[in-house]
């Protein structure tokens, strides 16, 4: 019974971003790149098992939601130390012994689990649209360059490898897909303030194309500083003739510390 068939038979009707995986040898390309054999794997949005079912893996927890997709799972010919899990991946506590998660993420929510895994600091391995894994993967002056992309080259080491085209889902998406890898990369920084250094980004990202003096000014409400105070520190600010979509993560990080630690500011 192929994919289609099994969830005919269950009533289950994909919403607009679930896409299955029916084409085995995409199925058998995409776990090739993920190197599973040996380790303990976490699957997300196990589905019908169209993945798992040819996963090579010591221990495999999939995850899965929906009670229909579910019972196709606990019927499926699975190996036998995986466990299936009824739960929403985001409101899942991850198992402490998974060394990779995997999974064709479902586009809506795709954003959101890659969010997650960046605190997890766990290597995956995913399917997502072809447009997210070029921006996660995109550089400094890149036009793709966004805060997504920072953030993804502050977490991670990103690769974009192969491309899955759409004929290879059901229902088939408007768009291609890509294997999207993630390695953990936080700790090549050891960056303090994590959170405010973030913040700071994303609000200087809301106006990418200018350059940092002015990018400073203009996003003063989301940065919680006034207009006049960030006027006379800007030019001191390193980098601060330089684009925003022009900064990595050390360059950005330099221009914060010059903002954070201005004297005024430290004896606060």
């Amino acid at each position: 019974m192929d994919i289609r068939q099994e969830l005919s038979s269950l009533g289950f009707n994909p919403s607009e971003s679930q896409h299955f995986l029916r084409n085995e040898i995409a199925v058998r390309k995409f776990l090739s790149e993920a190197e599973t054999s040996g380790k303990t794997v976490l699957e997300i949005g196990a589905g019908t098992g169209s993945i798992s079912r040819h996963l090579d893996a010591d221990k495999a927890y999939l995850v899965e939601k929906d009670p229909s997709l579910v019972q196709i799972l606990k019927q499926s010919d699975l190996g036998t130390d995986y466990r299936v899990i009824r739960e929403d991946f985001m409101e899942l506590e991850v198992p402490d012994d998974v060394d990779i998660v995997i999974g064709n993420l479902p586009f809506h929510l795709a954003s959101d689990i890659i969010e997650k895994l960046s605190t997890l600091q766990l290597r995956s391995v995913l399917i997502v649209q072809e447009e997210m894994a070029d921006k996660a993967v995109a550089a400094p002056e890149d036009p793709n360059y966004n805060f997504f992309s920072f953030k993804m080259s502050y977490y991670f080491v990103p690769v974009k490898s192969s491309v899955i085209s759409s004929e290879n889902y059901y229902p088939e998406p408007e768009v291609d897909t890509a294997v999207l890898k993630l390695y953990p990369g936080r700790e090549r920084y050891n960056i303090d303030h994590e959170e405010e250094f973030t913040q700071f980004a994303k609000a200087l990202f809301t106006h990418r194309r200018k350059k940092l003096r002015n990018a400073l000014v203009d996003a003063r409400n989301m940065i919680g500083d006034d207009k006049d105070s960030l006027k006379q520190i800007r030019d001191s600010l390193p980098h601060s003739e330089e684009k925003v979509f022009h900064l990595d993560v050390k360059k950005m990080h330099e221009a914060f510390l010059g903002y954070k630690e201005r004297p005024e500011r430290a004896q606060d």
